[in-house]
């Protein structure tokens, strides 16, 4: 028993280092590029989800569409960030939008090798991200796997 536990852990741990340290290394070698642009419209968007039963429950998410040109035609594009956030509460996706008004100018980054991946928020802060999520897994293995190790008989 001890053995399986062990192993689930560490598997768990390894899944979560490897994506982690994979990702990293995607947003690493992207070349990220910033250019002017401006909100083509802001809204709340929203969707009605099941959860569980006959329980309804209203998820919200911020809708921006941004205008940007590299010279070669105008591109748009819908991402915020790469951390995609949905909400039960309307009043927080509301004060999201409101910080991208209609016509707003705004900084645009965009990979060089793919100009329709685009997003408001530079992607590469979440490199950093990744790697601490990978620190903390392979902190949390350690420490299950000792724990299971001197507990478990």
């Amino acid at each position: 028993m001890k053995i399986a536990c062990l192993a689930f852990i560490t598997v768990i741990a390894l899944v979560n280092v490897i994506g982690s340290l994979r990702q990293a290394w995607v947003l690493f070698r992207k070349k990220i590029y910033q250019c002017p642009g401006h909100i083509v419209a802001s809204r709340v968007g929203g969707a009605e989800e099941w959860q569980g039963g006959s329980n309804k429950l209203t998820m919200f998410w911020p809708d921006v569409e941004y205008e940007y040109d590299l010279g070669g035609g105008k591109l748009t594009g819908n991402r915020i960030s790469m951390a995609f956030t949905r909400t039960s509460v309307h009043a927080e996706v509301e004060k999201k939008i409101a910080t991208y008004p209609l016509g707003k100018a705004v900084r645009v980054f965009y990979n060089a090798d793919d100009p329709t991946d685009a997003y408001l928020k530079d992607p590469r802060k979440h490199i950093l991200t990744f790697l601490l999520w990978a620190v903390v897994m392979i902190v949390f293995g350690a420490l299950m796997n000792l724990m299971i190790w001197k507990v478990v008989p």
